[in-house]
């Protein structure tokens, strides 16, 4: 069965998964070592590795600045790869509707990739 997103595609039959907006490609499932929901600055998107400049949530904001970010899934892999999947289709603010929104949806791509790892170990 396949289960679709907008960034990702995740194969449970197959146990692989296709990363449609982030690290393009198809990846087998039981080669990820860790899969974490994490916020990315929206100006380093593409600059560096995936997640490497985050925002972390709950943090305080000094002034009226608040950085945009992206909402994603940051993947390490066995062989230490870094995989990003961008469930954010634009920079979002902390704490807005739509960032609550990306974040519910990178929580159940997570919880669903982890639920297969499990059943395969």
């Amino acid at each position: 069965m396949k289960h679709e997103f907008r960034s990702i595609v995740i194969d449970t039959e197959n146990k692989t998964f296709e990363i449609l907006d982030g690290t393009k490609g198809s990846y087998n499932i039981a080669d990820i070592k860790e899969c974490d929901v994490l916020n990315e600055h929206a100006s380093f998107r593409g600059e560096t590795k995936p997640f490497l400049h985050q925002i972390v949530e709950g943090s305080t904001v000094i002034g009226l600045f608040q950085p945009k970010m992206y909402v994603g899934l940051k993947i390490e892999m066995k062989d230490d790869t870094i995989l990003g999947v961008y469930v954010s289709l634009d920079p979002v603010l902390m704490q807005t509707d739509q960032q609550s929104k990306d974040h519910k949806e990178a929580c159940k791509i997570k919880k669903l990739l982890d639920k297969i790892r499990e059943e395969s170990d």
